[in-house]
């Protein structure tokens, strides 16, 4: 950060919102979302597949904790891959 703690960016923002520094930081969020979005995609279809595998062998939905086991995710991404999931209608019911 520096030793003025980011005062100076901060100060580039309010003066020139549309100058290049901006352009240039917007451009690198922009990238970093997209990234991170296409991330999260991959990450539920995983979950999706593999709720799908259990279920037609099994009948049963895997519990979160079996989700995290399997895929090395943490409990607040499952449970928010999940929540989605079935909002989505894409998990069957438990």
């Amino acid at each position: 950060m520096g030793r003025r703690g980011g005062q100076k960016a901060a100060q580039r923002w309010k003066t020139d919102p549309e100058g290049k520094y901006a352009q240039a930081q917007r451009s690198k969020l922009e990238k970093t979302h997209r990234k991170k979005r296409v991330k999260g995609q991959t990450t539920r279809a995983r979950i999706q597949a593999l709720i799908g595998d259990s279920y037609v062998q099994t009948g049963t939905v895997l519990t979160r904790k079996q989700i995290m086991e399997e895929t090395g995710l943490s409990r607040a991404t499952v449970t928010r891959h999940l929540a989605a999931l079935r909002e989505q209608g894409m998990v069957p019911a438990e």
